[in-house]
This record gives C-alpha cells, sequence and structure tokens, in this order.
C-alpha cells in the first residue's frame, strides 16, 4: 500500500479547481494541492457571471458581492446562435437579480488566492505528464516537482482536458 501525499490533487486553478479545493477544504479535508499551466489570455468581452454566483461564493464563505471586487453589474444578454431568432437572458424580468461583467483574470487570481489562504497549496506553472491508478489511489507525474500520489484526483483543466 501506497502512503498518500495528498488527499486530493485538483489539475487546474481556474474557477472550478479553485472552487473545488475551497469545498474541500471547508470540509475538513487537509491535504490538497492545485496544480496549474497558466494559459495567457487577452482581454475577452463578455466574460460574465450569471445571478447565481454570488450565492455559491457564499456558500464557499467568499465575498458575494462582485462589486467590491471591482465588477460590474449586468442586467441581460441577447445571444444568436446559428442564425435563429435572438435568445434574450434578461435576468430582470425573471427575478433573479442582475449577473456581473467580470474582469476575469482578476476574479480567478483571487479564487486562487482565496484557496491558498485557506490551505491549499499551489504548483504554477507545471504540467502533467503522466497518471495512473496505484493501488489506493493514482501515481501522478508532473512535469516540476515530479511523481506525487493522491487517493483522488480531479480533473478541472477545463476545455484543454488535460
Amino acid at each position: 500500500m501506497t502512503s498518500p501525499d495528498l488527499d486530493v490533487f485538483i489539475l487546474g486553478a481556474g474557477p472550478a479547481g479553485a472552487a473545488v479545493s475551497l469545498g474541500l477544504l471547508a470540509a475538513g479535508v487537509q491535504r490538497v494541492l492545485l496544480a496549474d499551466k497558466p494559459i495567457a489570455r487577452p482581454f475577452a468581452i463578455g466574460e460574465s457571471a450569471t445571478p447565481d454566483v454570488p450565492d455559491l461564493l457564499a456558500k464557499l464563505g467568499l465575498e458575494s458581492d462582485l462589486g467590491r471586487l471591482g465588477h460590474r453589474p449586468y442586467h441581460g444578454n441577447l445571444s444568436l446562435w446559428g442564425g435563429g431568432p435572438p435568445l434574450v437572458d434578461d435576468f430582470m424580468r425573471r427575478g433573479y437579480g442582475h449577473g456581473w461583467h467580470l474582469e476575469r483574470a482578476a476574479f480567478d487570481a483571487w479564487l486562487r488566492a482565496e484557496a491558498v489562504a485557506r490551505g491549499a497549496q499551489l504548483l504554477s506553472p507545471t504540467s502533467l505528464s503522466a497518471i495512473a491508478p496505484d493501488s489506493d489511489g493514482w501515481r501522478v507525474t508532473l512535469t516540476d516537482p515530479g511523481p506525487l500520489f493522491a487517493r483522488v484526483v480531479v480533473d478541472a483543466s477545463g476545455r484543454r482536458a488535460a
């Protein structure tokens, strides 16, 4: 039997990975590692959070007023998909309140910093080289610092699905 270096290894330190780590830490999981290979992203118009995000942040024990963090409210959007009729998502008429325009790099950095402040370890930059099941978990090999063992692995690497 291999002794685990980590309880949970999370590949990806964006919003999903940071939120998973915050939830695990709040539940008492102690050895959580976030591993990330940051990708330079240009500013993108339309980065936003839906009206339910503040409640989810509050459940994680985080600031739920995104305005205090420098993000700006928005009240709905109009989407066109494949030439069909416009899809209107007007939060105010549905009674959900407003959404938020996000400065995405700052939002992601804030979530990562909160996870680290609460006890998660962060390795960045690093990449996954190999992963294989082991007797009681997973043998994970990273470009830096190398191999480690985790009881549970979470792939939060997003679209690139490492």
